[in-house]
């Protein structure tokens, strides 16, 4: 445990002393990119500090719409909704669902984020193929007309590609509100960073709703809301959406113009997991979703055997401090090919 003065970039300075940093959610380094930095500056200087008013004030700032109509349009959806937080996002279209369909039954995915999870969360501990085995037999079997089905976009900790060609399957005979959790593929994975939402095909009793954290690879304390426009709509007129606080102007302008931040610090970011995996030998077990910058290890010991090389990783029990702790070292764009060799390095020794 470090108690640290600054955030992290590809170091981190301790009171233990200097040290490589191969963790956190900044995938693309915009925590400390410079040109985003800019834009935040601007940002606080043409905006304040702060909104912390109504998003359905009479009084209301243009940047939230320029913003959301950038995010539709980046992750190829219909409309986009920005809140305060990711959290906030998964817990509000949750209570959106249960209010509008309360006799509908909620169905979960293994290992779900907690973001999704509703009043009467039940942990699923089947295997993500087992879940999709039976989900057509367990959609008929209700006798609800409809159901809403939750699930993460990749898993964490352990980063499982998941695959969503069933969707495509479902039962016809019923309305079905899939939901799911994009927070750690929106601005890395597909072609542009663009996340699931263009990815999920679906028939038209499909209502097709993603959310997701943009404090991870597109570095703005928020989450967002992506769905069909009525969908949006609705879901800001309730009194869950209109008593929440929006989040930060100043970021919302940042984010609204970072497109070309974002297509170069992803080209530079797919540079460095090819480089690290490149220099990884085949004998090392290691878990990583192709084009992710996560990459696991269940071998034990190498956590501290990286600190005692003046690197640091992640390595601790997630969702619950209970769970059995997993090693997860991060990529990012602020990576030189530099850090990379050494971190590679360190680990092929432990190997041996």
């Amino acid at each position: 445990m470090f108690q640290i003065q600054k955030i992290p970039s590809r170091t981190v300075q301790t009171e233990k002393g200097e040290y490589l940093w191969f963790g956190g959610t900044s995938y693309l380094g915009m925590s400390h990119n410079a040109h985003f930095q800019e834009l935040v500056k601007f940002g606080l200087e043409h905006y304040g500090a702060n909104w912390g008013s109504s998003r359905n004030n009479p009084l209301r700032l243009s940047i939230y719409e320029k913003v959301e109509t950038f995010l539709a349009s980046f992750a190829k959806a219909p409309s986009a909704l920005t809140v305060s937080s990711g959290m906030l996002a998964g817990q509000m279209v949750l209570k959106y669902l249960e209010a509008k369909f309360p006799n509908a039954p909620i169905i979960y995915s293994p290992r779900v984020h907690p973001a999704l999870w509703g009043k009467n969360f039940v942990p699923n501990s089947e295997s993500f193929i087992e879940f999709i085995e039976k989900i057509n037999s367990q959609i008929i079997e209700y006798q609800s007309d409809t159901i809403t089905i939750v699930a993460d976009s990749v898993s964490s900790p352990h980063f499982e590609n998941y695959d969503f060609d069933w969707v495509e399957n479902l039962p016809k005979s019923k309305k079905i509100n899939l939901v799911i959790d994009d927070s750690h593929s929106l601005g890395v994975i597909n072609t542009n960073g663009e996340g699931v939402y263009p990815t999920i095909k679906h028939n038209e009793n499909v209502n097709l709703v993603v959310v997701a954290s943009l404090n991870k690879a597109l570095g703005v304390p928020a989450g967002l809301i992506f769905g069909k426009k009525e969908l949006r709509n609705e879901i800001s007129q309730t009194a869950f959406f209109s008593g929440c606080s929006p989040m930060s102007p100043a970021f919302a302008y940042a984010c609204a113009n970072a497109q070309e931040i974002y297509k170069n610090a992803l080209f530079e970011l797919r540079n460095n997991i090819k480089y690290f995996k490149s220099n990884l030998p085949k004998s090392i077990e290691v878990g990583n979703l192709e084009g992710h910058p996560a990459f696991c290890f269940e071998k034990e010991g190498l956590h501290e055997y990286l600190k005692q090389k003046n690197i640091l990783v992640p390595s601790f029990g997630y969702p619950n401090p209970t769970e059995k702790p997993i090693t997860r070292l991060i990529i990012s764009s602020l990576h030189t090919f530099f850090d990379i060799d050494l971190l590679a390095k360190s680990i092929n020794e432990f190997d041996k």
